[in-house]
């Protein structure tokens, strides 16, 4: 064999041998592929302990709202609202850890809000470390489900003083009759911020206890009681203190809150109290202190159909406000399509804000279904359909 076909011979076996190789690769790469997809598919079965669980919330409702202000061409605005549009998965990760994330399409423009997102750790046999973005257990009424409220939405007094979400740590431990938790985060409304944001503070801690005087902690997470349902009681205290101004970008102001609520449920019928503190100290000026109260009572008139009242103030002082109060009076009712269960409701509410909501503590929000105004007696009527599941 000369040279020419000797290197002929080597150059066609070198071309079997790499398609041969690439043939295998391909083979590896597709079995690859197989078993991923199957994994995938493995994991999404209900059989699986870890299998995600998919869950979600639409809040959909028409309001109407009057006014009676000589400087407003019209006294009225009415129309449907879709006011929450949640979705999430939760799930566990392994044993003693789990995940929480949840979004919103809701509101006025419709665009995706990443609310939570957050992994339980588990601490010996009653405690749980919480990391991520997430409520804190603070204010109660904002910690209790906007889809397990008494009436279409929260308090105006709660939109004055609750922190909603923070990025942070928190920890919370829980007996039979005694329940602590306490945190370390970036401060009150830093829910998708980084930390260069001047929305955050240098630092935030906060701490809340509760002592149950009789009945189950599963009846605290909302504020229904069903029929038939063990009478529970819980008093409740909470304080959150962040400061600001001393790392790049952040204000400087500090903000204490506290909180002192009761919460009753009982065998066809429900009452909450709260009263709440706050003041912010700027660096330039004075305090601005606040003080609010909630107080709310439900009463199931059959199995399915429930009525409720509620009054919430918010009382300032007249030099750091032009109207230092602001109160409504809320009453209305619930309907469940099935007994003992929040999956389908329908609420219907009215409200009459005593006060003008322009140059008080709170603001006009279309939440509250307060619009902006200098006249009091302001009147919101709100009917929602909830749908949980």
């Amino acid at each position: 064999m000369n040279l020419k076909t000797s290197l002929i011979v080597l150059a066609g076996a070198a071309v079997t041998a790499t398609a041969q190789t690439q043939t295998d690769l391909s083979a590896a790469y597709e079995a690859a592929a197989r078993a991923d997809a199957a994994d995938r598919a493995s994991l999404l079965q209900s059989g699986n302990d870890f299998a995600p669980e998919a869950f979600g919330r639409i809040q959909f409702r028409y309001q109407a709202t009057f006014i009676d202000d000589d400087a407003a061409d019209d006294d009225v605005a009415i129309g449907f609202q879709n006011r929450r549009m949640r979705m999430g998965l939760k799930g566990d990760i392994a044993d003693g850890v789990s995940y929480y994330i949840q979004g919103d399409f809701g509101g006025s423009d419709g665009v995706f809000d990443l609310k939570d997102a957050y992994a339980d750790f588990e601490v010996g046999e009653n405690g749980v470390l919480r990391v991520g973005q997430f409520k804190p257990f603070l204010v109660k009424e904002q910690y209790i489900s906007s889809g397990r409220q008494l009436a279409v939405d929260r308090s105006a007094a709660n939109s004055a003083f609750n922190v909603d979400r923070v990025q942070g740590i928190e920890y919370m431990w829980e007996s039979d009759a005694f329940r602590v938790a306490a945190g370390f985060n970036d401060g009150a409304n830093t829910d998708n911020t980084s930390y260069t944001s001047a929305a955050e503070a240098d630092w935030a801690v906060y701490a809340r206890a509760e002592f149950k005087f009789g009945g189950t902690w599963a009846a605290t997470r909302q504020f229904t009681s069903w029929r038939g349902s063990e009478f529970t009681n819980v008093l409740g205290a909470g304080i959150h203190y962040q400061s600001g101004g001393e790392t790049i970008g952040t204000v400087d102001t500090d903000l204490l809150l506290a909180t002192v609520d009761y919460q009753i449920a009982a065998n066809g019928w429900n009452a909450y109290v709260a009263g709440l503190y706050s003041s912010a100290d700027p660096s330039m000026g004075d305090d601005v202190d606040l003080f609010g109260v909630v107080a709310q009572g439900g009463l199931f008139l059959s199995d399915q159909f429930e009525i409720f009242g509620r009054y919430d103030g918010v009382f300032g002082d007249d030099e750091d406000f032009a109207e230092d109060t602001f109160s409504v009076a809320t009453v209305g009712f619930n309907y469940y399509m099935t007994p003992r269960s929040h999956a389908v409701k329908f609420t219907v509410d009215g409200q009459y804000a005593f006060d003008a909501i322009n140059g008080s503590p709170v603001m006009p929000s279309n939440g509250l279904a307060f619009i902006s105004s200098g006249e009091d007696g302001q009147f919101a009527l709100r009917a929602q359909m909830t749908i949980n599941f």
